[in-house]
């Protein structure tokens, strides 16, 4: 069975523009937060605190101490790092890095001081 699409006649701008005409935002309401749930917040909020309060890892990856580069690695401009250790989300473990060292560091966990 085949399927047919009525012809468009207005363009998307068109559509947006006839959609906007007949829509009124509604007015603010000042609510308590546990009666938000389903609704839009009118205006940004923002935490009294940062969450979470240390410096987390947005990524997947590795962290890294560098060292000096070698005449030889200078030459082809790369560098070796011993992974050493991995780093979790959740983990709060101190890890600390040394010259030509790398951790392996998940998405969320805290980072590493040098």
């Amino acid at each position: 069975m085949k399927t047919t699409f009525p012809k468009l006649e207005h363009s998307l701008q068109e559509a947006c523009a006839a959609i906007t005409a007949q829509v009124t935002p509604l007015a603010q309401q000042h609510i308590p937060v546990f009666q938000a749930l389903t609704r839009i917040n009118a205006t940004e909020i923002f935490a009294i605190r940062p969450k979470p309060s240390y410096n987390q890892s947005t990524r997947d990856g590795f962290a890294l101490a560098a060292q000096p580069l070698s005449t030889e690695s200078a030459k082809y401009s790369c560098a070796a790092f011993q992974v050493i250790g991995e780093i979790a989300a959740g983990n709060i473990e101190q890890n600390a890095l040394q010259p030509g060292t790398a951790f392996r560091i998940m998405t969320g966990a805290m980072g590493c001081s040098f």
